[in-house]
């Protein structure tokens, strides 16, 4: 690796945070729409994020490269990926879901829309204008999915799925009415 002194300084495992307002438009829609998103609170939830980035002072200078982790996880999933990557110029930023590892929220369904919502509102808190590359892990593929729908979507040169879930039923599954109805409350 190049410069060996200069990436362990970039690669180091500080854990940064900021605070975040999420999901009140969405929980707002949800309490019109859905009568059994009763306990959702009306104003969105306020939590503290934990992420692990490359380069913070980089701003939207370089390239972006944002990676979600799977259900459970943390940033720390993205630990060797980080350390292969360092070397070139780009920025790496690998957030904590709440509830997750280190993050903590309330009241937080982890449904995909709230995952994106939470995404977009803490990329707008960073000030990104745009991602390059999304690397999605296992369940965040779902949430990925419709942040390919927001203002970053167009920016998006690179999207990366690692282990991602299923779309069919695994026939040797015992008990397909249980399975169909794990994944009717789940949507």
């Amino acid at each position: 690796m190049k410069g060996s002194s200069e990436n362990s300084e970039i690669c180091s495992e500080n854990v940064l945070r900021i605070k975040v307002e999420t999901c009140s438009s969405l929980y707002e829609k949800w309490k019109d729409e859905k009568s059994w998103f009763h306990n959702v609170p009306r104003k969105g939830i306020t939590t503290e994020v934990e992420y692990i980035d490359t380069r913070p002072d980089a701003g939207n200078t370089l390239p972006v490269v944002l990676c979600l982790h799977g259900a459970p996880g943390s940033h720390q999933d993205f630990t060797l990926l980080r350390s292969r990557l360092v070397s070139y110029p780009i920025r790496i930023i690998c957030p904590n879901f709440p509830t997750y590892s280190l993050t903590k929220a309330k009241k937080f369904g982890h449904y995909a829309e709230e995952k994106a919502e939470y995404i977009l509102d803490f990329l707008k808190a960073l000030q990104l204008t745009r991602v390059d590359m999304l690397i999605s892990h296992s369940s965040s593929i779902y949430p990925s999915v419709i942040i390919l729908e927001s203002e970053y979507g167009s920016t998006l040169k690179s999207l990366v799925f690692l282990n991602p879930c299923g779309h069919r039923r695994i026939q040797a599954m015992k008990y397909p009415l249980l399975d169909k109805t794990s994944a009717y409350f789940y949507q």
